[in-house]
């Protein structure tokens, strides 16, 4: 009973209830949001389904071949020592890059539904732990 008169109160003050259950659904997949990211909009999922549709037309639209095999450089671990955001070296897969990724759900997402090389970046520190906690708990390929 402690929390739930905590969480009317924060409510009551007008703070956003994704902010006090730090949980936002999208694209069938709870997320974990906090103060320093935007919580996800029901609209931004027409992002995902324009991205989902551009990618689905892999046969009419060409893409790109790499003249050469290329490695990519490891990256630092996505928060205190997490394995969570892994170097994807496909040469033979979309690549997408999300700029500003928030809590990840772009990013997340697009990697669970799509074979596509996903790439997210993001200054806010506290921002880039919660998209990568986000792609841990929900095992995404993707580097942030």
């Amino acid at each position: 009973m402690l929390h739930y008169g905590r969480y009317l109160h924060q409510r009551l003050k007008g703070e956003p209830t994704q902010y006090i259950t730090r949980t936002q659904e999208f694209w069938g997949r709870d997320f974990r949001v906090e103060q320093g990211v935007l919580i996800p909009r029901p609209e931004t999922e027409h992002v995902i389904e324009t991205a989902l549709a551009v990618l689905s037309k892999s046969d009419s639209l060409a893409m790109p071949a790499p003249s050469r095999r290329f490695q990519i450089p490891s990256v630092p671990q996505c928060g205190a020592g997490t394995p969570a955001c892994r170097v994807d070296t496909r040469v033979d897969a979309w690549r997408v890059l999300d700029i500003g990724v928030g809590s990840g759900i772009l990013a997340v997402t697009l990697a669970l539904e799509t074979n596509a090389r996903v790439c997210a970046t993001e200054i806010s520190p506290d921002a880039l732990r919660i998209a990568c906690a986000n792609a841990v708990r929900l095992n995404a390929r993707s580097s942030l």
